[in-house]
Order: structure tokens, then sequence, then C-alpha cells
């Protein structure tokens, strides 16, 4: 697909005007919506450093406890993503490198973390040309590294909306 020219990706769960705005980009080379600019507050003016939530807000709407339980769901399995993909980085097995980062920039997603998912991009284009670099290894301990300090903003916000995962 990358050689026919098919990079392109909107990652799940879509934004209706992302997809509509991917569509036109890809098909007119004149017209062109507006992106969306990138905000770090949540309805509640708390201010995060690394979080976007506008993807879950948009999602769920004023739904609390979704918003809630998708967070604690990514604050479950994104260590246990980065630990499975830390094991197939190491033994070169691109396959499932592959399904994990991909896996892995889904849950990136919902959090608005668009910095960790080209870090997670560039580790499944690698797989898919079967390749491992440094920079593979790079790429993993940046979404690693970051992930610790998100990790503490996310606690903060479940604490904020009075949920607490059990």
């Amino acid at each position: 697909c990358f050689s026919l020219g098919m990079d392109a990706y909107i990652s799940k769960p879509f934004i209706p005007d992302e997809l509509f705005n991917k569509i036109d980009m890809l098909t007119s080379k004149e017209h062109f919506r507006e992106q969306p600019s990138n905000s770090q507050t949540n309805k509640n003016n708390i201010k995060y450093k690394y979080l976007d939530l506008k993807n879950l807000e948009k999602i769920y709407g004023n739904n609390n406890d979704k918003i809630v339980n998708i967070i604690n769901i990514c604050l479950t399995e994104v260590p246990h993503q980065l630990s499975e993909l830390l094991t197939k980085i190491n033994v070169k097995d691109f396959k499932d490198m592959q399904i994990i980062s991909h896996s892995l920039r889904t849950s990136l997603n919902y959090l608005g973390l668009e910095t960790l998912i080209n870090y997670a991009r560039e580790i499944e284009n690698q797989a898919s040309q079967q390749k491992s670099s440094e920079k593979t290894l790079e790429n993993y301990n940046l979404i690693a590294e970051k992930w610790e300090k998100i990790k503490v903003e996310l606690q903060d916000f479940v604490i904020s909306r009075g949920t607490v995962n059990s």
C-alpha cells in the first residue's frame, strides 16, 4: 500500500470532521478545510502539558463516566502495549511490532498525543518494511519516557473528575 502512495490514515475512533478534512486534502488541490487547533484544556479549563482530550470530548460529549472509563482503559493498556512492543523490538518480530504499534497509536489518539502517535507510526512503518534500527528503539524510548509524565496527568484528570479506577 505504501509503495502505491497509500500512506494517509485516520486513527479509530475517527472524528467525522477529520475524515472530511482528509478526503478534501486528498481529492482537491485548491480547497482545504482548516484543521481544528489543538487545545490543551478540557471543559473544566484545566491545563495539561501533554494531553489534548478534545477527541474524547467530541466522541462522548459531557459523559464523564465514559471519558474516565476510556482513560482508565488507556492507563491499563498502554503500559502493556509498551512492554509487548519492547519485547518485539528486541527479538525483531516485525509482524507483531507492526500490530502492537498500530494498536498503541489508537490508544494514544484517544488522548490527543500527536507527537507520540508519530513515533509509534515510525515504528509501525519500519516494522512493515521489516527494518529495525537504533531509531526504532529511540522512538520507543521517547514514547515510554513521555508516557510516564502523561500517566501522571491522566491520573490527575481521573481524580479531578471524581472517579477513580479501582
